[in-house]
């Protein structure tokens, strides 16, 4: 029992010493690897966050429409310029024992205006084979800068395949394209939390508290949000979204949690 007092107050005569070691140089690198961090991870959550708005937004205008088989991904520009060109994509598949002969159509809605683009296009598809539809759009006069993008196959007036994909448009001319933004936003949340981290692993270590806790909280933290950002560049938002709601989650259990460790630590 004596030794296991002493070994105690050994242990935390040890933190204290190294809590006097820290010096003002490890403090500052401390805090700027803290601020790094959170800045890229803020960076990284409004990029997800906004793609998944857009995307839902989309998928809301559309629920009206009913269809036996959902098309997705949708290849669809995440970010758009207000002057940009963009390509949307979409396979459609016959996944019935039946030919399928039907319609296909892309529209555009901007606010409560909604339009074609391009013709109507016959869709002839035998049992279990699919088809690449492709149309170019133009991102002028996006309303509340969405544009929501919406494909169909049509065949004897009803729905079989319906699909929809949201695009950010930022009412800015700009020589970056809306996907190239996208990746250096990507990287640039990448590269500051990376950069946080590492400070943090090397100078937190003097600082009173949870070490372990808040690094491992910063490990989960990142590869939340880098699988989000991931998700949302293939095109699968839902799951983009799950990702997303759990690093809301993290952050609300976590930052608190550590903000009552260091009080009771002080």
């Amino acid at each position: 029992m004596s030794l296991t007092k002493r070994s105690g107050e050994k242990s935390l005569s040890n933190d204290r010493t190294d809590g006097l070691l820290e010096t003002s140089r490890q403090r500052l690198l401390r805090l700027i690897g803290v601020i790094l961090f959170s800045v890229g991870l803020w960076v990284g959550m409004v990029v997800v966050g906004g793609a998944i708005y857009a995307d839902f937004e989309a998928m809301l205008s559309n629920i009206s429409v009913n269809s036996d088989q959902v098309i997705r991904p949708i290849s669809c520009p995440i970010l758009m310029f207000v002057d940009e060109t963009g390509d949307v994509s979409s396979v459609i598949r016959n996944s019935t024992e039946l030919p399928l002969n039907s319609v296909v159509q892309m529209q555009i809605q901007q606010g409560y205006l909604s339009y074609s683009i391009g013709n109507k296009e016959r869709l002839e598809l035998p049992a279990h084979e699919s088809k690449r539809f492709d149309w170019t759009i133009i991102a002028d006069q996006a309303a509340s800068g969405l544009m929501l993008v919406k494909v169909m196959s049509l065949a004897s007036g009803d729905a079989t395949h319906k699909g929809s994909c949201g695009i950010i448009v930022l009412n800015i001319p700009a020589k970056l394209g809306g996907y190239q933004l996208y990746l250096v936003l990507s990287a640039l949340s990448f590269l500051l939390m990376l950069i946080g981290l590492r400070l943090w692993q090397i100078f937190g270590r003097f600082a009173p508290g949870r070490y372990i806790e808040t690094t491992q909280a910063f490990v989960g933290l990142m590869v939340v949000v880098l699988l989000g950002m991931l998700f949302t560049l293939v095109g699968i938002w839902e799951i983009s979204a799950v990702f997303f709601y759990i690093s809301l989650l993290m952050v609300g259990v976590i930052v608190p949690h550590l903000m009552i460790s260091r009080q009771r630590g002080s």
